[in-house]
């Protein structure tokens, strides 16, 4: 299990970011590497909270990526997509 901070989900959700997912030898490494594994993604409450409120516009569509995903953070994204969607806790 790998869990990912804020900073980190960055390069995951935004293919704008300098040294994200396609530019970075290391990212790109990593994200095959749980590809291939099919290591499951924990994402903790506060990471996500951090990760919309800096997000800004782009807040919506981050949630919406997380949530369409296998990996849900917790039971508080389905409260934060209006009760929607499958959840299960870390």
């Amino acid at each position: 299990m790998l869990v990912f901070d804020a900073n980190f989900l960055i390069y995951f959700l935004d293919p704008k970011i300098k040294g994200g997912v396609g530019s970075n030898p290391r990212i790109d490494h990593l994200v095959a590497t749980i590809q291939k594994t099919g290591e499951r993604i924990v994402v903790p409450t506060p990471a996500l909270s951090e990760l919309l409120v800096k997000a800004g516009d782009a807040g919506p569509k981050y949630l919406e990526i997380v949530a369409r995903s296998e990996v849900l953070p917790c039971r508080r994204v389905r409260r934060a997509r209006g009760g929607r969607g499958r959840c299960a806790d870390a």
